[in-house]
Order: structure tokens, then sequence, then C-alpha cells
């Protein structure tokens, strides 16, 4: 059994990996994992079912054999399933489900086949090859939508991962990532939106032209447009239903405001007051969460915080390149990579926003501390005097944050355009603010209120000689100051808690139990909220 704890929006909760016996109703059901609150409708969500023969026909049909030898679930995260699949002529493919938390199914299906395609024939950069696709439950008899791939050779980078390798073992791994990175600035698009083949938008669509001016290639004009977004953001639960503005969208302002304005529209249809329950899932109206998007709006609005300039332009990027989702060579092979995989919901967004690190390898916490400079990270104070296996758990550390260091430093010496992206300070604020502003009812409005705070406190040194276009009264922001505090004083009581979760990682019933004493312990008065980890509390992956 293995027990891996990860972050789920705000909250941290822990999945427990259990080996099932293999019959199609453990298809249907998640068994990759558990969770310690919102189990019931988190496992509704990722139940599944669908015609297993029928799958396995249109599999042999598309890799061209008679029988499937084996269907086997590889696992599941957030929005899928996947299964391997065997056929008698020694082929393989993998199947992919998507959850009903998908929404629209359609669209998210037809759009990433159709970028999974311009990824490996445009750009260049390996992905699956897509042998057989459904975008409609309905039109198929699987009775769900798929899609088929081949699987890509090597393993994934959490494989490889999970064996401590040391930083030289890394560095073909981090030099390959980049430099299939630095592809994606090579299609510089017309419009912000998702990529999908060119007969599935709509007709005044088809008509718009797919490359900038300035784009270094010109090819797949004749196949592929940007269309609507396929961004959760636009589409979460009642959101889907709302008459909005999903683009495409010809500037980057564009874009960010129709996020803020989606959130808006939403909480006016939907939202309703609700009692205090923590920093996050404030008790503000829907008229004071309406009022500050109203600030984020005029900001993003502002050309000086989001210019419409080169640095701005429409690119293509993965939407998470964590250690899942990236294929290297297996051991004892130099740690290349053979490929990217899981292209769901990637955009053409600015590139100032997408070209940040990769999940897999960011490093912000541990027993090492990234300093400046080119210099690798140093050991910590009292190394040599640590028992061997401390030693061990640091040497990883510092392997792990000199990927992180190396990879910023070749962007610096290699990458120009990049380099300048990174030295923008505003775009760390835009990029909050406006993950913020997509949530705001849900459980960020205290992160719109502190970015634009601190925007209006640094505008004159971001931008001498502008007016601001945020202007926040003396009690607004004496009111946010009192919030702060609060919120402080939660956070450290909820990284206290988290911890002692995670001292017990083999046993569920054991974390559960421990989770509940917990939450009896739990000052609501001292600790500015309610406990976070309890049913009905917000959860990323569930619709609001």
């Amino acid at each position: 059994m293995l027990a891996v704890y990860t972050r789920l929006g705000s909250v941290t909760y822990c999945r427990y990996y259990l080996g099932l016996a293999e019959d199609h109703e453990s298809y249907f059901r998640y068994t990759s994992g558990r969770w310690l609150f919102n189990e019931k409708e988190q496992l509704a969500t990722r139940y599944v079912r669908f015609n297993v023969e029928a799958m396995k026909t249109i599999a042999c049909k598309a890799v061209g054999a008679q029988s499937c030898t084996s269907f086997t679930k590889l696992g599941e995260g957030t929005y899928n399933k996947a299964f391997l699949l065997t056929f008698d002529n020694d082929s393989e493919a993998v199947v992919r489900i998507p959850f009903r938390i998908i929404d629209p199914i359609h669209l998210v299906t037809a759009s990433e086949v159709a970028t999974m395609d311009f990824i490996r024939t445009v750009l260049k950069i390996p992905a699956p090859r897509v042998l057989s696709w459904a975008s409609k439950a309905n039109s198929t008899p699987v009775g769900s939508a798929f899609i088929v791939m081949e699987k890509m050779p090597g393993v994934s980078l959490a494989d490889r991962w999970f064996t401590h390798p040391d930083a030289r073992e890394m560095v073909p791994m981090v030099r390959d990532i980049l430099f299939l990175e630095d592809r994606f600035f090579k299609a510089r698009f017309a419009s912000f939106g998702s990529l999908y083949y060119k007969h599935d938008v709509s007709p005044d669509l088809q008509n718009e032209k797919l490359y900038s001016d300035d784009s270094e290639t010109r090819e797949g004009e004749d196949r592929f447009r940007i269309g609507p977004s396929v961004q959760p953001v636009f589409w979460r639960g009642e959101r889907g239903d709302l008459d909005i503005d999903r683009g495409p969208w010809k500037t980057a302002a564009s874009y960010a405001v129709a996020v803020a304005r989606c959130e808006q529209q939403w909480i006016r249809a939907h939202a309703k007051p609700r009692a205090y329950r923590d920093p996050f899932c404030t008790s503000h109206s829907p008229a004071v969460h309406i009022e500050w998007l109203d600030h984020a709006i005029r900001a993003f609005q502002d050309p000086h915080l989001i210019p419409d300039d080169s640095l701005h332009c429409p690119i293509l990027w993965h939407p998470d390149l964590s250690l899942s989702n990236i294929m290297v060579q297996a051991s004892p092979s130099p740690m290349n990579v053979t490929g990217l995989i899981d292209w769901q919901h990637a955009w053409a967004g600015p590139a100032t926003l997408l070209s940040e690190v990769p999940h897999a390898l960011v490093y912000s916490e541990g027993v090492v501390s990234l300093t400046s400079g080119p210099r690798p990270v140093p050991l910590p104070d009292g190394y040599e005097s640590l028992p061997e296996d401390e030693k061990l758990v640091v040497k990883w550390d510092k392997a792990r944050a000199d990927m992180h260091k190396y990879y910023k430093l070749l962007i610096s010496k290699r990458y120009p355009l990049r380099q300048e992206i990174s030295l923008r300070p505003q775009v760390e604020y835009v990029s909050t603010l406006l993950d913020a502003a997509g949530r705001s009812w849900a459980h960020s409005l205290v992160m719109v209120r502190q970015t634009l705070v601190a925007l209006q406190i640094l505008w004159p040194d971001l931008y001498p000689g502008t007016r601001c276009p945020i202007e926040l009264a003396d009690h607004t922001l004496q009111e946010y100051m009192r919030d702060h505090e609060i919120l402080q004083r939660y956070l450290a009581a909820r990284q206290s808690v988290e911890q002692e979760l995670q001292t017990n990682p083999e046993d569920y019933a054991a974390t559960q139990a421990r989770c509940r004493e917990l939450e009896k312990r739990w000052d609501v008065e001292a600790y500015g909220g309610q406990f976070p980890w309890r049913d009905g509390q917000y959860s990323s992956t569930l619709l609001m």
C-alpha cells in the first residue's frame, strides 16, 4: 500500500493506492485513492460506467488486432481514468475515459485531440498519436467519451523520481524540457483560446486566421483554428449554462476581463449569502465579491499591467508538466525526455502567464534553501553530523533544489525572451489575480483583495508617473489588514494540523481517526475559522 499526499486547491488530502481485483465494476469505480472529507461526493463524480467490450472492439480496430489480450487500469487522476490495453499482434494502446467533473466533455475532448495532433505534427514535440476517439457518449457504443492513443515509450518521470537520482542524472531531462518548451514560442497565434480542428469550430471562426503575422511557423493553417476556451474557469458547475464570453479573444486583457466577468455573472445568478466559515470562504455578501472583481477588471484593463505586446502573445503550452506527465527513458539509460502526455485543457494563452517553472521541477520547501546566483545550493550547517538516513533526505532535497536553479539558470543564459518575462515583476501579480478572480466566491476573495492592495501600494514603483487604476478607500485597506491578520493565524493553525496528519501515512483509518480527534481540539475563535478538513468544506475538484 502506498500513501500519497497531494494538494487539492488550498486543501491537503490523502490518497491511498490499493490493489483491487480486475473486474468491470472496479473499472467504473475510482480505486486510486481516499479522501479525508467530502469522500462520498468525490467518488460519485469519478464513477463512470461504460461498455468495456465495445471499448475493446474499437481499440482492436484502431491497432489492427483481432483481440484484446489484457485491459488493465493504469490509474486515475483529477479528471480521467486510464487503461493499458495489449493485443494479439503484440501492440499496446492507452485508453482514457473522462470523469463527469469535466464540462463540456465534447469540447474538451475535441480540443485535446486536435492539440495533440498539432503538438506532434507541427511543433514536432513528442506526444501520443491518437488512434481513435469519441467526444459524445451517445455517438458511440462505448457509452462514454474516450480517446485511444499510442503508448509513449519510456517511463514516467515519477518512476525515476522515487529512486532519488542525483542532480547529474537529471541534467538531460531539464535540458530536454527547456528545448521542447522553446518550440511552443515558434507558433504565435492570432487569438487566445483553445485549439480545434478547423471543421470543429463555427463558420465565422473558420474564416479567422490561425497565426499572427510574426509567427515562425505557418504549418497547419489549413487544419487547425482557435476556438472557445475549455478552461474549467468558464465551465465549472452552473457556469456551463451561463451566456458568457468564452473567447476566442484578441488581447490578453480581454481574456483576463472575461475571467472576472464570468465569476461576477455566476455570483449574481447562483451565490447565496453564507455564514462565516474561514478566511477563505468568507461571509462577505455577493455584492462585496462583485465590487472587488470590478476593481480587478479595472486593473486588467489598464494597458500598463497587461500590455498588448510580444510578451503577451498567444502561445500553446502544456497545462501540467508534473512528474506523471513527463516521460523519460527507463533506467539505466540517461534521463532524456521521450514524450509529454495529458494535454487536456491546454490552450493558447499569454506567454507571460504560461511560461513558468514546470511543476515537476518546482522546489518550494524542504530542508535546504534556494539561494540566488549561479552556484549550487549549499548543504545546511551540521550536515556532516547527521545520521546517514537523514543525510539521504538532505541530499535529495539539495538535488531537487539544484534542478530548480539549473532550469532558471539555463533560461537566463539561453532563452532571452523567457528571461525578459521572468524579470517583469507584475507578471506574478497578474497571474495571482487571474487565478483568484476565477474562484472568488469559492475561496479566493482573500487573494483578490491581497493582490489588489499590493498592486495599489507598488504601482508608483512599477509604473512611475502613471495613475493607478485601483483606488481603494482607507477604511477598505484597514478592513483588509484586520482580515489579513486573521488569515495568518488560520494558516499557521492549519499548517500545524497538516503536519500532524502526515505523520502516519500508511493507514487510512488511523489518519481519519486522527483527523477527527484534531477537529475536536480545533478552536474556531482562536484560529479564525472552522476546521479545514470536514465534510461540506470547499474542494477544488468538486464543482462550485
